[in-house]
């Protein structure tokens, strides 16, 4: 399964909103064995919409959407999916009910825009929204399948753990194990160059580096039928240990000659023993090795923003 990830708020695109919800559905995702082709960004205008949504399906077959779902007049997220499936928007009432009963309950009168939030595309599954008033659906139609949710995360991340999640495990046939391994000393370059033959000849693991806070990391990464599949094989790569052991150990002894040279390490307390060793110190001359059966991405704290719905 391939997904694309949608964000649809023109305060995104203003940078006033950090949008988060597509960190944690990466990572989600990425749990399930669900490959994330796309992250798509587009404000509040329906022909955009149009031309994202068909972008988004053209190499997928699930979209994951966040954003206007809300009761104002430039939240059309709804009502332009419908449009793109060929669907009428129809009432749910139990939720139109219970929107007036929680207005009614808190001495306030709802307003008349508030009312399309209880509309949902015909055929759709209805994903209950206990954290506002806007609730989210699945539409299914000629093999593309959309999951909507509201945009604010306090509501979107309950509503994906405890509807979508579910939903997805059952069309779930894979999953991903991958380690992450910090080294010290050497670049993402010389890193790669010294990987280089191994890389150009990955099939399942795959290999890659990247650059975190200041290191250079190597992720090595298997999607099989089950956990420990992929698991036993991530921890076979014996070839990959040998390479990467001589990188880290060539990096270890420049930093040291570099540390000792300024006189400010003790030339005992470095570690070259070759492959990195967990750290929980972060000193210099040291490495992590980390594993992880999921992303390893900190989501930021999102910026300031008025609700997308009512509390």
């Amino acid at each position: 399964m391939k997904a694309t990830i949608l964000a649809v708020g023109t305060e995104i695109l203003f940078g006033t909103t950090v949008n988060t919800n597509a960190v944690f559905l990466s990572q989600q995702l990425n749990l399930l064995g669900i490959d994330v082709l796309k992250h798509i960004t587009v404000g509040d205008n329906k022909k955009r919409l149009l031309r994202a949504l068909e972008y988004a399906f053209e190499d997928c077959d699930l979209v994951l959407s966040t954003g206007g779902l809300g009761p104002t007049e430039d939240d059309m997220t709804k009502e332009t999916i419908a449009e793109f499936f060929g669907k009428k928007l129809i009432e749910d009432k139990a939720w139109m009910d219970m929107m007036s009963s929680w207005f009614a309950k808190n001495g306030r009168v709802m307003s008349e825009n508030n009312r399309k939030q209880a509309y949902i595309p015909e055929g759709a599954i209805f994903l209950d929204n206990p954290n506002g008033t806007a609730p989210g659906f699945i539409l299914s139609d000629g093999g593309r399948t959309i999951f909507v949710m509201p945009g604010p995360p306090r509501e979107m991340q309950p509503m994906f753990t405890d509807h979508i999640r579910p939903y997805l495990e059952k069309l779930q046939d894979s999953t991903l194990y991958y380690k992450m391994i910090r080294t010290v000393g050497i670049g993402e370059s010389d890193l790669e160059t010294a990987l280089i033959d191994i890389i150009d000849g990955q099939t399942d693991p795959t290999i890659a580096t990247y650059v975190k806070d200041f290191s250079a990391m190597v992720r090595v990464a298997s999607k099989r039928k089950t956990l420990k599949e992929a698991q036993d094989v991530v921890s076979g790569t014996d070839k990959l240990s040998k390479e990467l052991a001589e990188s880290n150990r060539k990096g270890i002894e420049d930093l040291q000659k570099m540390m000792n040279d300024l006189g400010e390490i003790d030339p005992g307390a470095m570690n070259l023993g070759g492959m990195p060793q967990v750290s929980q110190t972060g000193k210099p001359g040291q490495a992590t090795a980390q594993t992880a059966t999921g992303a390893e991405v900190k989501a930021q704290e999102e910026a300031p923003k008025e609700p997308e719905t009512d509390p």
